[in-house]
């Protein structure tokens, strides 16, 4: 009997290890950059594979020897040029070079697809080197390729530009602050809502507070979920914003339907323009009723830093009492900054009644990015605001996030249905062993006491 639970004991490990490899198969990234000036464009893409490695593979591509009136982008290992890199080790920088013949004057653009990396896998980050090709004095700050989708320059008459990508992978910053240490506080804990009841569809943020320098871009996500039974048909209107022309959503992402349950994130763009102000219009999204999104764009060639919070999807809803998780990214628009800076934090709620006040001081070194949780035990049920000021020498960056407290109530989680199906013909094949087992100790036995009644009456 002990030989048989071993056995099947080594059955459940070996379906278990498999569902492990399953989802570690699944983390892949498949990163494509295009570069676009004048009428010349082209693409590079970045790949992980678990079958790929870090010096040349069958993934690699090589590229042209030379180019001949087109642009080309390559890269190099073991000292061949090649157009398609893929690797399986993390971190790892990648050297970029961005050809072009004959030399251009223009507005160089690098994009990219931000779908393509799984923020809770992988940390992109783009950087620029201009002529630079020791890849040495970057030009600009680190760009977040999640957050941001295209990177743009004007260049003149060069006929080779530089540009390095970095992949890591993520580390969700789970730092314990002690308040009174001069740096951000924080907390941790709790349950959220994971799948919210409601006629209409939930908006992500209803606020996008960007800061950029004159002529620069910058992508902005908003998230929509139908938190429905039914389908619903949305359109977005970006308003005065895209009259302008400092506002842009794709045709395709103006007006679509969302099934019972779905989630959609569409991606807007801000071109801030050259005169120094701030550009304030509202986007519209109309599902069953009509929401709103406030966008604020401030446009300043002193601005020394950008901030942004951002509240994890399952926490956009949450019950009383839950520790509120704000992802928070404080990143500079100078080369190597080292500033001092006081953030407030401020948690109020649509009228403006502030319920919570957290002002730290800190020294900035490069991009700071830090998961800070905020108590909410006090809230009521309503609609709440989480808005952060930087103060620094200069100036202010102000960033908002939008979350909502329900009251607090027995929520089930989902699991996945893949892993579902899996966990379900585990248990099926560990039954079926039982029976199979449980069958030949019944037939073993049978044949036992036949053998002892034969001899009785032999």
């Amino acid at each position: 009997m002990r030989k048989e639970k071993y056995f099947v004991f080594v059955i459940l490990v070996i379906f278990l290890v498999a569902l492990v490899n399953i989802n570690l198969v699944s983390a892949a990234l498949n990163l494509k950059i295009t570069g676009t000036i004048n009428n010349y464009s082209s693409d590079v893409r970045l790949k992980i594979s678990s079958s790929s490695t870090s010096s040349l593979d069958a993934y690699d591509m090589y590229a042209k020897a030379s180019p001949s009136e087109y642009s080309l982008f390559s890269s190099s290992i073991s000292g061949n040029s090649i157009s398609i890199d893929s690797w399986n080790t993390n971190p790892r920088i990648l050297n970029l070079t961005y050809q072009m013949n004959p030399a251009q004057t223009g507005t160089l653009t690098f994009s990219w697809d931000t779908a393509s990396i799984d923020s809770s896998l992988y940390v992109a980050t783009f950087r620029y080197f201009g002529d630079d090709s020791d890849y040495t004095t970057q030009i600009g700050s680190d760009v977040n390729m999640k957050t941001d989708s295209s990177y743009s320059t004007t260049i003149s008459n060069k006929p080779d530009i530089y540009i390095q990508v970095n992949v890591s992978d993520y580390v969700a910053p789970v730092i314990p602050i002690t308040p009174g240490t001069g740096s951000p506080g924080g907390g941790g804990g709790g349950t959220p809502i994971i799948k919210p009841t409601g006629p209409d569809v939930l908006i992500g943020n209803k606020f996008m507070d960007v800061d950029l320098a004159p002529g620069t871009t910058r992508s902005k996500a908003i998230e929509i979920y139908n938190q429905g039974n039914q389908t619903i048909k949305i359109t977005i209107n970006p308003g005065t914003l895209k009259d302008l022309g400092i506002l842009s959503i794709d045709e395709g992402d103006l007006s679509f339907s969302l099934l019972a349950g779905e989630k959609k994130t569409i991606y807007a763009r801000i071109f801030a323009p050259e005169e120094e102000k701030t550009y304030t219009g509202i986007i519209t999204v109309n599902g069953i009723g009509k929401q709103e999104i406030q966008a604020t764009i401030n446009v300043r060639k002193d601005f020394l830093f950008d901030a942004e919070l951002v509240i994890p999807w399952d926490y956009k809803i949450i019950n009383q009492g839950t520790k509120l998780p704000v992802q928070v990214t404080l990143t500079p628009m100078t080369s190597n900054p080292r500033i001092d800076v006081t953030a407030t934090y401020i948690i109020k709620n649509v009228k403006g009644e502030i319920f919570l006040t957290d002002t730290r001081s800190f020294l900035i070194n490069g991009l700071w990015q830090q998961e800070i949780t905020f108590p909410t035990q006090n809230l009521k049920p309503g609609d709440y605001i989480i808005e952060l000021s930087l103060d620094y020498t200069t100036g202010v960056a102000v960033s908002k996030a939008s979350f909502e407290v329900k009251v607090k109530k027995v929520v089930l989680r989902i699991f996945n249905y893949t892993i579902i199906l899996l966990l379900g013909v585990i248990c099926l094949v560990i039954l079926l062993l039982i029976i199979i087992i449980r069958n030949k100790r019944i037939r073993r036995k049978m044949i036992e006491e036949l053998s002892i009644r034969n001899r009785k009456q032999a």
